[in-house]
């Protein structure tokens, strides 16, 4: 797997046409199997001519910057959201953890906002790396079906993409009545070990009968009849120079709606089994990226009785429970804070960023959807240019931003925080 690891890696970088194929053949004779990774001129699904319906009109998103200390609430960006349609795509080879799609000798990207972006990054599943002309994509075990509904894509392992891009697309299916005609819904693989992202699936789908496709992370499914729904909320998949971007996400909040309320019938059926704490702090194990003085800021918050939850050790339907329920939250930013759009209005929360992402506006729109007081500070790093290098949490920065966000709350035994008189 190493070797296999390199070599892709030197692939990525190679440029030269000529040394390109030589190392293409080599690999997909010796490692891979005959045919496996294939080079495809890059073309862009939203200039494909199919048939295509309207689903939703474009409108004018507001996406909402983080807020430091210091500066307003309500600062945001507008950006047009695209129409949403769903497309009818024959005879397309589909990777259930890429928005891409492959027929004949071309590769269709479905690019952010339908835009050209140089800088956009759209390697995700069996899309290895892609440059404006062609793309390596990687192919396995090709299978064929009829017809089929897409529920994959970018990033669909992660639960950010999976619950906020992809889950909302299930409404069309359900709403069309594909599942009554016999059109199968594709999923990634990764539902099968992965319960969480399952568990959001069933509770959408409910009572449905529905036939599930499995398709793995490469490129290994044949569709004859591909319906694809364009996105609804959507957020640049990845740049290749992190930070350069600034209108990066768009959003309708009305999907987030639909996504709570069908999550709510699902954990009230439940919520008997369910634990929850009023002020909670998002830990991370170990062996996370990004490290920092954890148990510094562990042994700071008990001391104002927060109560320190894993979020990893937990099933989905409590983390919802839990951040439904807080009154206040404090953690690294991540996907776990997805979840904000289940809190309840009185919430309160605080937060960090890297350095080079300080204006990524994704988890302080969610705040905003649901009417949560989300709060950012600054962290020390060595290299404030990546995203992923360890760093450090003033604690004397941490407690001033906790005594300010506790300040129009009642006081709690413990802070050492007095409450301020309006």
């Amino acid at each position: 797997m190493m070797l296999k690891s390199l070599i892709v890696k030197k692939l990525k970088k190679t440029t030269n046409k000529t040394q390109l194929n030589l190392i293409l053949n080599f690999i997909n004779f010796f490692l891979f199997g005959r045919n496996t990774i294939t080079k495809k001129s890059v073309k862009y699904l939203d200039l494909y001519s199919s048939k295509k319906c309207k689903l939703m009109d474009q409108v004018k998103t507001k996406i909402f910057l983080p807020v430091y200390e210091g500066f307003k609430w309500n600062d945001f960006i507008e950006i047009n959201a695209p129409e949403v349609q769903i497309v009818e795509l024959n005879d397309f080879i589909v990777s259930g953890c890429s928005s891409s799609f492959i027929k004949d000798k071309d590769i269709y990207i479905e690019r952010f906002c339908n835009v050209e972006n140089n800088n956009a990054l759209y390697d995700s599943g069996g899309v290895l790396t892609h440059d404006n002309d062609c793309a390596l994509a990687q192919l396995k075990n090709l299978n064929f079906i009829d017809e089929g509904f897409f529920l994959g894509g970018n990033g669909s392992w992660n639960y950010y993409h999976w619950l906020i891009e992809i889950i909302p697309k299930l409404r069309f299916y359900i709403e069309m009545g594909l599942h009554k005609k016999g059109v199968k819904l594709l999923v990634p693989e990764i539902l099968k070990a992965n319960q969480n992202l399952k568990f959001l699936l069933d509770s959408v789908l409910g009572d449905q009968k529905v036939t599930l496709i499995y398709i793995s992370r490469y490129f290994s499914l044949q569709v004859g009849c591909l319906y694809h729904v364009t996105p609804i909320n959507n957020i640049l998949f990845n740049e290749r120079e992190v930070g350069l971007t600034t209108n990066i996400l768009h959003l309708r909040y009305e999907s987030l709606e639909y996504i709570r309320t069908r999550m709510a019938s699902a954990i009230s059926l439940n919520k008997e089994h369910f634990f929850y704490t009023e002020r909670v702090f998002l830990a991370r194990k170990e062996s996370s990226s990004r490290g920092y003085n954890q148990d510094e800021v562990i042994t700071y918050l008990k001391k104002h009785d927060f109560t320190v939850v894993y979020m990893e050790e937990h099933d989905v339907a409590q983390q919802i429970f839990l951040f439904k329920h807080a009154k206040v939250l404090i953690g690294p930013s991540g996907a776990a804070w997805t979840n904000l759009i289940f809190c309840n209005k009185r919430c309160k929360a605080l937060t960090w960023l890297p350095e080079s992402i300080k204006d990524f506006p994704a988890f302080s729109s969610l705040a905003k959807f649901s009417g949560v007081e989300l709060t950012f500070f600054n962290t020390a790093s060595e290299n404030s240019t990546s995203i992923h290098d360890n760093y450090l949490v003033d604690i004397e920065l941490l407690g001033r931003n906790l005594k300010r966000l506790l300040g129009n709350n009642s006081a709690h035994k413990g802070d050492g925080f007095e409450s301020s008189k309006l």
